[in-house]
């Protein structure tokens, strides 16, 4: 249902694309009017934020979904995304399930726009809670955007990452487990990989390859060792040995001489 409603683009968002999600999330929960906003006064647990009055809903769904059509060139769709998320969640039009539908519709207005939706961790459930109520309570909104815009980056990470694992064919690998196999140094292959020399790339902080580049690039490496082999330096011999002695003795000279010289100054 959501993949047909993220082909409609026009208008940006419908009060069907709030109410059609919520039917979906607490389907079979009748206590909780799947697809129908609450009528009556509604608590949010460990929150001292109170929710406006259920005869105010209708009129501020309306006018929340007004500014997003309106609005729609003058915000990039990430941001329009999350201040439409925290907008609906703070109405709270629901009696249940108001978290989830917000979570869906702020999907969906990516989805329109060809971006991946956000996913929020469950490990970080809790720090999102947190700083829902602290926006909610002190009015603060740098907390709330900080936290969504840390949680998008990962899910763009993510969807990157598993996209060029497939279009490489293979999985990736931490880059420093291939080098103990092949007696590489760690410091070594990271910068074999940021120069280029080995195909890498970033996730989370951790750069990662294919151990097949290493086996590449240790082939490789061995081949162009036998037919180039290393040149070893001559060691002079007779006359021209007996000179480079002779100058030696006397650059060792002059910078004795110097130093007494710069001594007596002082």
């Amino acid at each position: 249902m959501l993949i047909d409603m993220a082909g409609e683009t026009k208008p940006v968002l419908k009060v069907s694309d709030i109410l059609d999600p919520h039917r979906l999330v607490v389907n079979g929960i009748e206590e909780a009017n799947p697809g129908r906003f609450r009528r009556g006064f509604v608590r949010i647990r460990d929150s001292t934020y109170v929710p406006p009055p259920a005869y105010e809903i209708e009129r501020m769904i309306s006018e929340m979904v007004d500014y997003v059509n309106a609005s729609s060139d003058k915000l990039t769709p990430v941001e329009m995304a999350f201040k439409v998320h925290l907008w609906l969640i703070s109405i709270h039009p629901f009696d249940d399930g108001n978290v989830r539908v917000s979570r869906l519709l702020a999907g969906l207005i990516l989805m329109k726009r060809k971006l991946p939706p956000p996913i929020i961790k469950t490990e970080h459930k809790s720090k999102y809670l947190r700083v829902l109520m602290q926006t909610q309570y002190k009015d603060s909104l740098k907390p709330y955007y900080d936290f969504m815009s840390e949680e998008y980056v990962a899910t763009l990470t993510e969807y990157i990452t598993t996209a060029r694992q497939s279009s490489l064919g293979d999985n990736l690998v931490p880059l420093a487990e291939p080098p103990k196999k092949y007696d590489l140094g760690v410091e070594y292959t990271r910068l074999l990989a940021r120069m280029g020399t080995i195909n890498a790339m970033k996730n989370g902080g951790r750069w990662m390859v294919r151990a097949k580049d290493i086996e590449n690039y240790v082939r490789e490496r061995s081949i162009r060792e036998e037919l180039l082999p290393r040149r070893r330096l001559k060691r002079p011999k007779g006359r021209a040995r007996h000179q480079l002695s002779q100058r030696s003795r006397r650059s060792r000279g002059k910078r004795s001489e110097r130093r007494k010289a710069s001594g007596s100054e002082r």
